[in-house]
Protein backbone atom coordinates (compact mmCIF):
# COMPACT_ATOMS: atom_id res chain seq x y z
CA UNK A 1 0.00 0.00 0.00
CA UNK A 2 2.94 2.37 0.60
CA UNK A 3 4.13 1.63 -2.94
CA UNK A 4 0.71 2.66 -4.29
CA UNK A 5 0.87 5.96 -2.39
CA UNK A 6 4.41 6.70 -3.63
CA UNK A 7 3.37 5.79 -7.19
CA UNK A 8 0.35 8.07 -6.90
CA UNK A 9 2.55 10.97 -5.76
CA UNK A 10 4.90 10.46 -8.73
CA UNK A 11 1.98 10.23 -11.17
CA UNK A 12 0.45 13.42 -9.75
CA UNK A 13 3.81 15.20 -10.07
CA UNK A 14 4.20 13.99 -13.66
CA UNK A 15 0.71 15.23 -14.56
CA UNK A 16 1.43 18.67 -13.05
CA UNK A 17 4.72 18.91 -14.97
CA UNK A 18 2.92 17.91 -18.15
CA UNK A 19 0.29 20.63 -17.65
CA UNK A 20 3.00 23.23 -17.09
CA UNK A 21 4.84 22.09 -20.22
CA UNK A 22 1.68 22.44 -22.33
CA UNK A 23 0.99 25.89 -20.93
CA UNK A 24 4.58 26.93 -21.56
CA UNK A 25 4.45 25.61 -25.13
CA UNK A 26 1.20 27.47 -25.82
CA UNK A 27 2.65 30.69 -24.41
CA UNK A 28 5.78 30.34 -26.56
CA UNK A 29 3.65 29.75 -29.65
CA UNK A 30 1.50 32.80 -28.86
CA UNK A 31 4.67 34.92 -28.48
CA UNK A 32 6.02 33.60 -31.80
CA UNK A 33 2.71 34.39 -33.52
CA UNK A 34 2.69 37.92 -32.06
CA UNK A 35 6.29 38.49 -33.20
CA UNK A 36 5.45 37.23 -36.68
CA UNK A 37 2.42 39.54 -36.86
CA UNK A 38 4.64 42.49 -35.86
CA UNK A 39 7.17 41.55 -38.56
CA UNK A 40 4.41 41.24 -41.15
CA UNK A 41 3.09 44.65 -40.11
CA UNK A 42 6.60 46.07 -40.59
CA UNK A 43 6.59 44.50 -44.06
CA UNK A 44 3.26 46.18 -44.84
CA UNK A 45 4.72 49.54 -43.86
CA UNK A 46 7.73 48.86 -46.10
CA UNK A 47 5.52 47.94 -49.08
CA UNK A 48 2.94 50.74 -48.65
CA UNK A 49 4.79 53.39 -50.67
CA UNK A 50 2.06 56.06 -50.45
CA UNK A 51 1.54 55.41 -46.69
CA UNK A 52 -2.26 55.22 -46.89
CA UNK A 53 -2.52 51.91 -45.02
CA UNK A 54 -3.53 50.01 -48.16
CA UNK A 55 -1.40 48.08 -50.62
CA UNK A 56 -2.27 48.02 -54.30
CA UNK A 57 -1.17 45.35 -56.71
CA UNK A 58 1.32 47.78 -58.24
CA UNK A 59 2.86 48.57 -54.84
CA UNK A 60 3.07 44.87 -53.97
CA UNK A 61 4.70 43.83 -57.26
CA UNK A 62 7.16 46.74 -57.18
CA UNK A 63 8.10 45.96 -53.57
CA UNK A 64 8.74 42.29 -54.32
CA UNK A 65 11.35 43.37 -56.88
CA UNK A 66 13.32 45.20 -54.19
CA UNK A 67 16.08 43.04 -52.64
CA UNK A 68 15.48 44.24 -49.06
CA UNK A 69 11.77 43.36 -49.25
CA UNK A 70 12.54 40.01 -50.84
CA UNK A 71 15.00 39.23 -48.01
CA UNK A 72 12.41 40.29 -45.42
CA UNK A 73 9.81 38.01 -46.99
CA UNK A 74 12.25 35.10 -47.11
CA UNK A 75 13.17 35.66 -43.45
CA UNK A 76 9.46 35.27 -42.64
CA UNK A 77 9.58 31.88 -44.45
CA UNK A 78 7.20 33.07 -47.16
CA UNK A 79 7.82 31.99 -50.74
CA UNK A 80 6.43 34.54 -53.15
CA UNK A 81 7.48 33.57 -56.65
CA UNK A 82 4.67 35.25 -58.59
CA UNK A 83 3.81 38.51 -56.85
CA UNK A 84 0.63 39.22 -58.82
CA UNK A 85 -0.83 35.78 -58.03
CA UNK A 86 0.01 36.13 -54.34
CA UNK A 87 -1.51 39.61 -54.25
CA UNK A 88 -4.78 38.16 -55.49
CA UNK A 89 -4.61 35.56 -52.72
CA UNK A 90 -4.09 38.31 -50.13
CA UNK A 91 -6.94 40.46 -51.47
CA UNK A 92 -9.66 38.43 -49.78
CA UNK A 93 -12.52 40.84 -50.54
CA UNK A 94 -11.44 41.39 -54.17
CA UNK A 95 -11.43 45.20 -54.04
CA UNK A 96 -7.95 45.53 -55.58
CA UNK A 97 -6.39 46.74 -52.34
CA UNK A 98 -5.07 44.89 -49.31
CA UNK A 99 -5.66 46.48 -45.92
CA UNK A 100 -3.79 45.74 -42.70
CA UNK A 101 -6.11 42.92 -41.60
CA UNK A 102 -6.07 41.19 -45.00
CA UNK A 103 -2.30 41.55 -45.21
CA UNK A 104 -1.46 40.20 -41.75
CA UNK A 105 -3.96 37.31 -41.98
CA UNK A 106 -2.95 36.45 -45.54
CA UNK A 107 0.79 36.60 -44.98
CA UNK A 108 0.43 34.58 -41.78
CA UNK A 109 -1.30 31.84 -43.79
CA UNK A 110 1.53 31.88 -46.32
CA UNK A 111 4.28 31.38 -43.73
CA UNK A 112 6.19 28.12 -43.59
CA UNK A 113 5.52 24.80 -45.21
CA UNK A 114 2.09 23.40 -45.94
CA UNK A 115 0.91 20.97 -43.29
CA UNK A 116 -0.69 17.68 -44.15
CA UNK A 117 -3.98 18.95 -42.72
CA UNK A 118 -3.83 22.00 -45.04
CA UNK A 119 -3.35 19.77 -48.05
CA UNK A 120 -6.15 17.43 -46.98
CA UNK A 121 -8.58 20.34 -46.58
CA UNK A 122 -7.59 21.68 -49.99
CA UNK A 123 -8.13 18.26 -51.57
CA UNK A 124 -11.55 18.00 -49.92
CA UNK A 125 -12.59 21.39 -51.33
CA UNK A 126 -11.27 20.48 -54.79
CA UNK A 127 -13.25 17.24 -54.72
CA UNK A 128 -16.41 19.13 -53.71
CA UNK A 129 -15.87 21.57 -56.55
CA UNK A 130 -15.23 18.72 -59.01
CA UNK A 131 -18.52 17.06 -57.94
CA UNK A 132 -20.38 20.33 -58.52
CA UNK A 133 -18.84 20.67 -61.98
CA UNK A 134 -19.78 17.06 -62.78
CA UNK A 135 -23.36 17.67 -61.64
CA UNK A 136 -23.61 20.79 -63.78
CA UNK A 137 -22.27 19.04 -66.85
CA UNK A 138 -24.61 16.08 -66.33
CA UNK A 139 -27.58 18.43 -66.14
CA UNK A 140 -26.71 19.54 -69.65
CA UNK A 141 -26.32 23.21 -68.82
CA UNK A 142 -24.62 25.41 -71.34
CA UNK A 143 -20.90 25.85 -70.82
CA UNK A 144 -21.41 29.57 -70.20
CA UNK A 145 -23.88 28.95 -67.36
CA UNK A 146 -21.64 26.27 -65.83
CA UNK A 147 -18.58 28.52 -65.87
CA UNK A 148 -20.54 31.31 -64.18
CA UNK A 149 -21.74 28.92 -61.45
CA UNK A 150 -18.25 27.53 -60.89
CA UNK A 151 -16.70 31.00 -60.82
CA UNK A 152 -19.17 32.04 -58.15
CA UNK A 153 -17.92 29.26 -55.84
CA UNK A 154 -16.43 31.24 -52.95
CA UNK A 155 -12.69 30.88 -52.46
CA UNK A 156 -12.85 31.70 -48.76
CA UNK A 157 -13.45 28.01 -48.12
CA UNK A 158 -9.69 27.69 -48.71
CA UNK A 159 -8.71 29.87 -45.72
CA UNK A 160 -7.63 27.39 -43.13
Amino acid sequence: SVVNIVTGVFVDAAIEISKNDRTSLMQKQMRRNAQAAEQILELLIEIDSDRNGLITSEEFIAAMDRPEVDEFVQALEIDITEASTWFSALDSNGDGEVDVVEFVKGMSRLRGEAKSSDIQLLLMHVRQLARKVDMLSMEGLSSQRASVDVASYRMDCFSF
